[in-house]
């Protein structure tokens, strides 16, 4: 049997709704089904206001009349109670419908009455008072329904979510019998949430009296944080998996500090030949490219190591690594097949993939956070814009219509947004919804230009 905990009736096994008062049993954390019962529609809870005015609770729209009628908890008991609404054969001793909450016609029974149950608000012994007052023969179904109310009611729904509307049909006053509503209650509009847009925090690089420098940008705010404030030029930053470090190209190389640009640590020594660090899955590797040797290619290297690990070795440049972390792929860019194109890659330079080709210049691949997409530059249509396609190279769509040249996509962390720097004057980041290419915001300041977006990653 399920306790109400609401008013103390005791409900058979399987029951959704208390028979009683018409309190959503789930709630209480005790019903427990038989699982060879089929299993009953989750309405929401009545409210006060809908049993109070003597109507149904809201619930779900009654079923296939070609359907069988359904029976909770096993076989239909002797002189059973249909629902008029979703047609469950209930036991003779409910005001309400163990499925849906419906209020049920009374029958030629006398009910249990609940235990008394002490509850803020008017005291338990109001109920029976109005009710022996207000009721004759039929006084004890009535002491059932008013106890129920006045004694505290439903429970409060968990979530702003599962807010309940009153019953569709109702009489001005309650009255003596609890007969059936007229015609089933209209169902609930469900409640629509609208997904936030673009939240979180982009590292980049704010250009501002000809000195890059690396800032923080709120998303929501647009309020800016200074991270890397010195002389030269600090560019093409980048978040650790954890977002508690950053590694960007500064005039001596690449630099390793946290989050919020304390404790720096030289990584490279090559200056500014070495560009466009990106963290491995676990945070411990870094690849990037160089022209150390002469042509740009892409190395590893150990985070505390100071020898590096090359990847890619030819007479053509490979450049611009993006590092998967669900992929665990890099893509990169690579003149290899006669013009530059985006690749992908295992870590260990092994299992090349060439993805676009012979459409014009590409630049720039960003995977998705989910490693089913990336976003790049190309000028295939006359100047750099950028295009997202899957991660095998098909299916490539242009993301935004501007006509300004674009660069450095990167993903929100749920995937629905890039971000981009766009050539305005001065150069701007905006933000593209991915899936209706609609521009929904922008990053800017009159006196600075931004360049090199890193989004927050998940």
């Amino acid at each position: 049997m399920i306790t109400c905990k609401t008013c103390g009736f005791e409900n058979e096994p399987g029951a959704t709704f208390c028979g009683s008062c018409g309190s959503f049993l789930e709630w209480t954390g005790e019903n427990e089904p038989d699982p060879a019962a089929p299993v009953p529609p989750q309405p929401p809870q009545p409210t006060d206001a809908g049993i109070a005015a003597g109507g149904a609770a809201a619930g779900p729209p009654p079923p296939d009349p070609s359907s069988d009628t359904q029976v909770i908890g096993g076989a239909a008991p002797a002189g059973g109670i249909t629902c008029p609404s979703c047609g469950t054969i209930n036991p003779p001793d409910r005001i309400f419908c163990q499925s849906c909450a419906t209020e049920l016609a009374p029958v030629a029974t006398t009910p249990v009455p609940p235990a008394p149950v002490a509850r803020s608000g008017l005291p338990p012994q109001a109920g029976p008072a109005i009710a022996i007052a207000a009721v004759g023969v039929v006084g004890v179904l009535a002491l059932l329904f008013l106890t129920g109310i006045l004694g505290g009611g439903a429970p409060p729904s968990p979530t702003a979510s599962a807010q309940t509307s009153a019953a569709a049909s109702a009489s001005p006053e309650p009255t003596a019998s609890a007969g059936p509503s007229n015609g089933p209650p209209e169902s609930p509009s469900p409640a629509i949430t609208v997904p936030p847009g673009p939240t979180g925090f982009i590292l980049l690089t704010r250009v501002a009296d000809d000195n890059p420098d690396i800032v923080v940008v709120s998303v929501g705010s647009g309020d800016v944080t200074p991270v890397i404030s010195q002389p030269g030029s600090d560019i093409q930053p980048a978040w650790s998996r954890d977002n508690a470090k950053i590694a960007w190209v500064a005039r001596t190389g690449i630099v390793i500090a946290n989050a919020d640009g304390s404790n720096p640590i030289d990584f490279t020594d090559q200056g500014t030949k070495d560009r466009k660090p990106e963290w491995s899955p676990d945070d411990s590797v870094i690849v990037f490219g160089s022209s150390r040797d002469g042509d740009y290619e892409l190395y590893t290297q150990r985070v505390g190591d100071d020898d590096p690990d090359r990847l890619t070795e030819n007479t053509v440049d490979d450049y611009d690594p993006s590092w998967s972390g669900v992929t665990n792929r890099i893509a990169f860019v690579s003149g290899r097949d006669g013009s530059l194109d985006i690749w992908t890659m295992n870590p260990d330079g092994e299992g090349l993939t060439q993805l676009t080709g012979n459409q014009g210049e590409e630049d720039d691949p960003a995977w998705s956070p989910d490693g089913a997409k990336i976003a790049f530059a190309s000028d295939r249509d006359g100047a750099d814009f950028i295009y997202v396609m899957n991660a095998d190279g098909s299916n490539i769509e242009r993301l935004s219509s501007g006509t300004k040249v674009e660069h450095d996509p990167t993903w929100s962390p749920d995937g629905r947004f890039i971000a981009f720097a766009r050539a305005d004057e001065p150069s701007s980041i905006v933000i593209v919804d991915v899936a209706t290419h609609e521009e929904v915001a922008t990053l800017s300041e009159d006196d600075a230009a931004y360049a090199f977006p890193a989004w927050q990653v998940p």
